[in-house]
């Protein structure tokens, strides 16, 4: 969508697969998935389309996209402890 910008994040599974995130900063909990980045990208252009059409519907204000982001990244892989419960 116009305007708007995305966050792409990938994380490397345990199968061997990766795995995208696509998020919205300007939209609070706009989140979408993908095999690809551009699958991920794609699910977050109709994922914000739902978003502010229901914003929209309820009359609540649609926020204006930023024109710039500052981004820090940190990695830090992530192993789990045998206490952890991993769960879908």
């Amino acid at each position: 969508m116009s305007g708007y910008n995305a966050l792409i994040a990938f994380e490397q599974l345990s199968d061997g697969r990766t795995i995208y995130s696509a998020h919205d900063p300007d939209l609070r909990g706009c989140t979408a998935q993908g095999a690809t980045a551009d699958i991920a990208r794609a699910a977050l252009d109709d994922v914000r389309r739902m978003y502010l059409a229901h914003l929209q519907a309820c009359g609540l204000p649609v926020p204006s996209p930023r024109e710039s982001w500052y981004v820090w990244i940190s990695y830090a892989p992530m192993t789990p402890r045998p206490s952890m419960s991993m769960t879908h």
